[in-house]
């Protein structure tokens, strides 16, 4: 499975390459009304409980990557992926959200417009965990637990001449870049952005961690899964101005826009 691009104009030596395993309280999910939420647990839509805190399985990668002069001493990237698998086109939505049925065998415009099934190319007596929907993107998400299992998606999209479709399609759950749009737009693509370092000179040795953040004890998000932080850590070495020192930076991407946040963090 290749990490980078093929493209040519992905041009540069990598090295240095750190892998950081995340694990938050899903962002996207509706707690108040799961009827309502993108996010999924099991067969067919299956709605989540209300005491259900779905998570998001992330691994972010880090690397140093050079570059042309006059920066040819390059600069630190990274990209996220997450399990899960990526459909031929994006999903159809309807006013920006996506139809979910609890239950549905098929899908049916305005009603429903996704469904996961388990193939019986699995193990017997295997189930799916949580899931979520990313529209947009053409992307279904998984968690750790469902890696390697086969599913069957069908969904409603539109084709390239604009005529609503339903497409079927039989896909294992793997490791796929969470950024990623559908097959459909492009067959390689390389999802990377900058580690935001001010000025980066000759920064080495990035070296990265969670942010847990501590709550208080009986609330929601005191648990295991961090709250809904999704922001890392960071601590490197540099050496501008022909001084070594050693600093220390935190980001936080917006991987996607979501009214369901609490906290607004």
């Amino acid at each position: 499975y290749r990490i980078s691009a093929i493209a040519p104009g992905s041009a540069g030596s990598y090295s240095q390459l750190r892998a950081v395993f995340q694990r938050t309280m899903n962002p996207r999910h509706n707690q108040a009304s799961p009827a309502d939420s993108p996010v999924r647990k099991g067969v067919r839509n299956g709605r989540c409980e209300l005491s259900d805190r779905p998570s998001v399985d992330r691994v972010w990668l880090l690397f140093r990557r050079s570059g042309a002069a006059p920066n040819s001493s390059g600069n630190f990237f990274f990209k996220t992926l997450r399990p899960g698998v990526r459909l031929q086109s994006p999903i159809l939505t309807d006013r920006g959200r996506i139809p979910l049925q609890e239950g549905a065998s098929g899908v049916a415009q305005g009603t429903n417009h996704a469904v996961v099934q388990l193939t019986a190319n699995n193990p017997a007596g295997s189930q799916l965990g949580f899931y979520e929907y990313d529209a947009a993107r053409g992307n279904i998400y998984f968690t750790t637990e469902d890696l390697g299992k086969q599913v069957q998606v069908q969904y409603i999209a539109r084709d390239r001449a604009g005529n609503i479709v339903t497409l079927t399609e039989t896909l294992v759950v793997r490791w796929i870049d969470e950024g990623n749009l559908a097959r459909s737009f492009a067959t390689e693509v390389e999802y990377t952005s900058p580690v935001p370092i001010d000025l980066p000179t000759n920064e080495l040795y990035l070296w990265a961690m969670p942010n847990l953040e501590f709550r208080q004890v009986g609330s929601l998000f005191n648990d295991p899964y961090g709250g809904l932080d999704e922001s890392l850590l960071l601590f490197w070495s540099s050496t501008r101005n022909g001084v070594g020192n050693i600093y220390a930076g935190a980001m936080q991407p917006r991987f996607y826009i979501s009214p369901f946040d609490p906290d607004q963090d």
